[in-house]
Formats: C-alpha cells, structure tokens, sequence
C-alpha cells in the first residue's frame, strides 16, 4: 500500500512540473526585434524631451568645468543616451584610469606646495 502511495504521487508531481513547464513562456520564442525597436522609439522620444534638455545643459557645464571630461572626452549625449537605453556605465569604461591620473596630479601638486 505505500508503496502504491508513493506512485501516486510521484506522478501527480511529475504531471505538475510538466504542465507547470510546459505553461512558462521559454525566452528563446519571443520576440525580441519588436521590442528593440518599441524601446529605440522610445528613447528618441525621451532624448526629445525638454527635461532631457536641462539635464544635457547641467552635464555639458559640469563637463566644461572638469578636467577629467577634457582629458576623457567625455561628451553629455553619449551619458544621457547610455543611461536611457539602460547601460550607463558603458561610456565611462575608462573613467576609473583618468581618476586616478588626475588624484595623482592633485597628490603631486599638494607634496611640491
């Protein structure tokens, strides 16, 4: 008789996993490209935006003022579109190396004084 019981269950579990499976959508069947190109309009829209417009000026001041933009040549358009499309850091790759240039210039400077 438990035997019998473990049966049935085991298999009411194996038919609950297969429907559970079979009901999720799989990633590999969707489709993407639609979505890409939804997401693209969506960013042109934002990128035309008058608020979008205040933050680029506050960027390109605060690029203008900053050594590390001129020696990075860091630009507010490549900023704003990376963190729009959802990859901000993508621009600022090497940015990590310019700091500490720049931290090393300022050390440098501090120690001659």
């Amino acid at each position: 008789m438990g035997s019998i019981n473990r049966n049935k269950i085991r298999f009411s579990i194996f038919i609950f996993l297969a429907v559970f499976f079979l009901s999720t959508p799989v990633a590999a069947f969707q489709d993407t490209e639609g979505e890409s190109v939804m997401s693209k309009d969506i960013m042109e829209e934002k990128l035309n935006n008058g608020e979008i417009d205040t933050v680029r000026d506050a960027v390109d001041k605060a690029l203008n003022k900053s050594q590390i933009s001129k020696a990075y040549r860091l630009s507010s358009e490549e900023i704003i579109e990376d963190a729009l499309s959802g990859m901000p850091i993508d621009s600022l790759k090497g940015l990590p190396k310019v700091l500490v240039a720049v931290l090393g210039k300022e050390i440098k400077v501090n120690i001659v004084l």
